[in-house]
């Protein structure tokens, strides 16, 4: 995760496939960050990837957050077990990064998926 300007977050992932376990039939859902502001002057959101049952590696642009302001990200896998139930995966510590002060120059991020990033990879 880092700042890639004064508004933006790039976040890569990577999601890996589920354990096969005990003929445990469950799949994963998506891919969940929630963001906000550390001392609450800013944007707060969620952004989702759909998964649909597949691993993924990719890069999520969290942008329009406030110029030099601490953010607050967490990230977790939803899974569907076979009860038709959605759980959160082991949540980790929450991130905490700044955005930039500075906006006179600004950094790219380029939102994909495995598939969009021209990435090819055997699940």
């Amino acid at each position: 995760m880092a700042a890639v300007d004064c508004s933006t977050l790039q976040v890569n992932y990577t999601v890996n496939r589920l354990p096969y376990v005990n003929h445990t039939k469950a799949s994963l859902q998506s891919f969940v960050v929630n963001y906000q502001p550390i001392l609450r002057r800013g944007s707060t959101g969620t952004r989702t990837v759909p998964l649909n049952g597949n691993s993924a590696d990719g890069v999520l642009c969290i942008s329009g957050l406030t110029a030099n302001t601490g953010y607050r990200v967490t990230y977790s896998a939803e899974v569907m077990t076979t009860l038709g139930i959605t759980v959160p995966s082991d949540i980790p510590n929450p991130v905490e990064i700044l955005t930039a002060r500075e906006c006179d120059q600004l950094g790219q991020c380029s939102e994909c998926s495995y598939i969009s990033c021209g990435v090819s990879r055997h699940r």
